[in-house]
């Protein structure tokens, strides 16, 4: 039995409608735009229905993240920002550094590599391959994406770790975002030009614009939670956001917020659970309030 067959009984279609979409899977995705917080546009590439289900399936049954180093914390069941942020909550001195156009960065080349390295045969991976491809890259927007990102990177991650477990220094990623703390600011300044060399080496850069050295002084942030008290926390500024858009939302029955305010408890019960509780009463206070108008 051909690859192909084998492919299609896997997922339950057809043989011919698989082989048209591998003829041309850039057709079925929806290519559009999403501003950042820099105003950079973000190119999204998303699979339309059918191929997005294949992706899915792909996803839950053929991609295994089981040999992803523990320091790994992006897109993997229960590990999530907040155990990234907590590896480095005893150090004094912190490195965030970000891979620029880190999934267009992933060619075919390494994805068909990867999943011969799950022990799929050449024939298959190259099928799965084109299958989570657009344009011969990882696509931003595929739920595929960032578990093929984590597989591809776990070489550089054991090497890095290597460097930095050498050094006393602590590391993490959490996608794109690594993070490198110590106690000693010298041995973080080396470091840089290692990693740089590395993710070079293996056709990786960093965007220098986000290469940020932080102190107890400053803000001492991983992945957008601030350290400086001791614990987790999501700040300051989130949270009087997050106050505002509630009153907002009960005050003048803008349902259009609704969304965005159930997100940010959702995230801040993650995180910060007690404060969460806080929220709920001036939820109770601000409802009392304005039911009586």
């Amino acid at each position: 039995m051909d690859a192909i067959t084998e492919v299609s009984q896997e997922i339950g279609m057809t043989k011919g409608y698989l082989q048209r979409i591998l003829s041309n899977t850039n057709k079925y995705y929806r290519v559009t735009s999403k501003k950042k917080k820099t105003g950079k546009l973000r190119r999204i590439e998303s699979p339309g229905k059918v191929l997005k289900g294949i992706q899915r399936w792909l996803l839950n049954v053929r991609i295994s993240q089981d040999k992803v180093p523990s320091n790994i914390f992006g897109f993997i069941p229960h590990r999530n920002i907040k155990d990234n942020a907590l590896m480095h909550i005893n150090n004094r001195f912190l490195l965030n550094m970000d891979i620029e156009d880190f999934f267009p960065s992933i060619g075919s080349k390494k994805i068909q590599k990867a999943f011969q390295k799950l022990g799929y045969s050449k024939e298959k991976s190259e099928i799965y391959t084109k299958l989570c491809t657009y344009n011969e890259h990882l696509p931003q927007g595929a739920p595929t994406s960032p578990s093929i990102s984590n597989l591809i990177f776990i070489d550089i991650d054991i090497n890095i770790l290597k460097i930095t477990t050498a050094a006393a220094i602590t590391y993490s990623r959490y996608a794109d975002d690594l993070s490198f703390s110590s106690n000693n600011f010298e041995d973080l300044k080396l470091l840089e030009k290692k990693i740089i060399k590395l993710l070079n080496k293996n056709n990786f850069s960093i965007n220098r614009n986000k290469t940020k050295y932080l102190t107890r002084k400053n803000k001492f942030t991983v992945t957008g939670l601030i350290l400086n008290s001791g614990k987790p926390t999501i700040g300051r500024d989130k949270k009087r956001l997050l106050r505002s858009m509630i009153h907002h939302y009960i005050s003048k029955k803008n349902v259009s917020l609704e969304s965005k305010i159930l997100g940010h408890l959702s995230f801040i019960k993650d995180i910060e659970p007690d404060y969460f509780k806080k929220y709920i009463k001036y939820i109770e206070k601000i409802n009392k309030k304005y039911s009586k108008k």
